[in-house]
Parts: structure tokens; C-alpha cells; sequence
């Protein structure tokens, strides 16, 4: 049963990496009032797996990370994304507890305008890819996770099987030299119906030889 429950869990995960890989177009509050941006949801991430990946995936836009107090939002000043503007941009990005997963959204300043569709549909599906890249990173390095996990179940299992063979190996030796003390008992005491044999006449000699002397001792008298 615990094997057929990870098995569901594992399909769980598959289907919501399918399901939640799907950046969408969004207005919604955040520190400069309702904006533009992209959000997507990620399935069964960490909020780890989530700030890891936007680290990886944004680091070469060279912007330095900034928290917006009060707030869960924070953002990376000056990056340098040559294919959104010639000029250096600010991302401001929420990354939000929902379910067994975090909403990511993205919101790309590009100086006191922000970044949507109707601006250039070109670059705002640049900006998508990058939503779409850090939440494809952070249900990557949670599905590293996962399978560590399961690796180290494998591991443990395999062991197991191991050790059970060697338990019956020797269990296997055991029968074996208890075969063997069977036969050489069984033989032994094949021996010992011979020599019993062989004492019961020795016995009824010397029974005899007593009764001959015991009759010419009478004989005596």
C-alpha cells in the first residue's frame, strides 16, 4: 500500500507540473498600485525551490535584489534584459502561499511604465518565457528532491534484498550442515545396529560361558 500511495503522490506531481506551467497575463495590486504583470502557479514547490529558481534564472540580469518592506514583494533593480529595453528595468516580483504550491507574479517596470501585451506582444512574451523559465526551474529542483528521496528508498529497499540474501545463504549453509549431521547420525547409528549386533552375541557367549562354569562349580559340591 505505501508503494501504490507514493506512486499516486509521484502522479499528482506530474499532472501538476503539466497543469501549472501556464504564465497568464494579470493586473493585480502591488507596491506602485494595480499593474500589469504575469503570474504563474507552481504545484507542490517550496518556497525554497521558488527562490532558488528565480536566483538562477534571473542572475544574469545582473539586477540587485531589493525587499520592499511591509510587503511580500521585493524586486531586482537595474537588470539589464537587452531583448525587453535598451535600458535597465526593474522586476518587481510576489511570490504567494497558495495550496500545495506558490504563485509567482512578475511585474516588469520599464521606468514608470510597466510592461503588458498591448505595449509590444513581443516583449511581453519575452517576459512570459522568464516567468515560464524560473517556474519550470522550481518544480525542476523540486522534482530533484523527489527523486533523492525516492533514490534513497530504492537505495534502502536494495539493501534490504541484499540482506535478506545473505540471510538466506546462510540459512541455506545452515540447512546444509544440518543435512550433513543428519546423514553422518544416520550412519552412525547404522554402525551402532552393527556393533549392537555384534555385542548381543558377545553377550549371549559370555552368558553361557558363565552358566558352563557356574554348572562345574556345582559339580565341585
Amino acid at each position: 500500500m505505501k508503494y501504490k500511495i507514493t506512486l499516486l503522490a509521484l502522479l499528482s506531481i506530474s499532472l501538476g507540473y503539466s497543469q501549472s506551467i501556464m504564465p497568464k497575463a494579470v493586473t493585480q495590486e502591488m507596491s506602485a498600485g494595480a499593474q500589469p504583470g504575469i503570474t504563474v502557479y507552481m504545484a507542490n514547490v517550496s518556497e525554497d525551490n521558488v527562490e532558488d529558481a528565480i536566483e538562477e534564472i534571473t542572475k544574469p540580469y545582473k539586477g540587485k535584489e531589493t525587499k520592499i518592506r511591509k510587503s511580500d514583494e521585493f524586486y531586482l533593480d537595474n537588470a539589464t534584459i537587452e531583448q525587453i529595453s535598451p535600458n535597465t528595468i526593474d522586476i518587481h516580483q510576489v511570490v504567494a502561499k497558495d495550496g500545495n504550491g506558490y504563485n509567482y507574479t512578475a511585474f516588469f517596470n520599464l521606468g514608470g511604465l510597466f510592461l503588458d501585451n498591448a505595449y509590444s506582444p513581443e516583449k511581453f512574451q519575452y517576459a512570459t518565457n522568464i516567468v515560464k523559465s524560473i517556474a519550470v526551474k522550481a518544480t525542476e529542483l523540486h522534482m530533484d528532491e523527489v527523486l533523492e528521496s525516492e533514490n534513497k528508498v530504492l537505495e534502502g529497499l536494495e539493501n534490504d534484498k541484499v540482506k535478506l540474501a545473505k540471510g538466506s545463504e546462510k540459512l541455506e549453509k545452515n540447512i546444509k550442515k544440518a543435512k550433513d549431521l543428519i546423514k553422518d547420525s544416520e550412519d552412525e547409528i547404522k554402525e551402532n545396529a552393527k556393533v549392537m549386533a555384534s555385542k548381543t552375541a558377545e553377550i549371549e557367549t559370555q552368558r553361557q560361558k558363565l552358566i558352563k562354569l557356574q554348572d562345574i562349580k556345582k559339580m565341585l559340591n
